[in-house]
């Protein structure tokens, strides 16, 4: 007796390889990023599809980010200098609203270019960010997998949607650090 099995989709079906985007209202600059990131409107959907899975682990999510990053020294003592973690947890409350939003605004752009000039400031290294953002979406990445594991498909939009918003989020806050430094 078969067991039937879903059949996987070609990865290239994921791949959009458009040269535009179809998200306006933005400047030039970052259509460019959009484009070159294959984040257009359906992206975009596919976030806020996400969101409703990822909503209801949203604290458990934020508690998880900075139980995390105390266990790295330095970054305790980040915390504790510059900050509190019941501050923190309302900021990252914020980000992951916004996110989660999946509306690329002036707003939008303008939020993550202060998240890079405040880590900027207190001197949190790029490299200690990037991580820190890629265990972010590691944990959300985990709980769309656990909750999509029956519906592939539905799966790797979400996932990979929700990356590369992700991606261009990063990319927004790791150019404010080098423009800072580079000046």
């Amino acid at each position: 007796m078969a067991v039937f099995k879903k059949k996987t989709r070609n990865w290239k079906l994921y791949m959009n390889l458009s040269h535009s985007t179809d998200i306006s209202e933005i400047e030039e600059r970052v259509k460019e990023k959009l484009m070159f990131l294959n984040i257009n409107q359906d992206t975009l959907n596919h976030v806020r599809e996400a969101a409703q899975i990822l909503n209801p682990y949203k604290d458990e999510i934020v508690h998880l980010f900075y139980e995390k990053l105390q266990l790295v020294d330095h970054l305790k003592q980040m915390i504790h200098e510059h900050s509190t973690l019941d501050r923190l947890r309302k900021t990252m409350d914020r980000y992951l609203d916004q996110f989660f939003q999946a509306e690329i605004t002036h707003e939008y752009i303008k939020t993550r270019i202060v998240i890079g000039q405040v880590h900027s400031r207190i001197h949190l290294t790029a490299e200690h960010f990037i991580s820190a953002h890629h265990f972010l979406i590691h944990l959300m990445t985990s709980i769309l997998m656990e909750n999509l594991c029956t519906h592939p498909h539905r799966m790797m939009q979400m996932i990979l949607a929700v990356q590369k918003l992700a991606a261009f989020d990063q990319q927004l806050i790791v150019e404010v650090y080098m423009e800072i430094v580079f000046i």
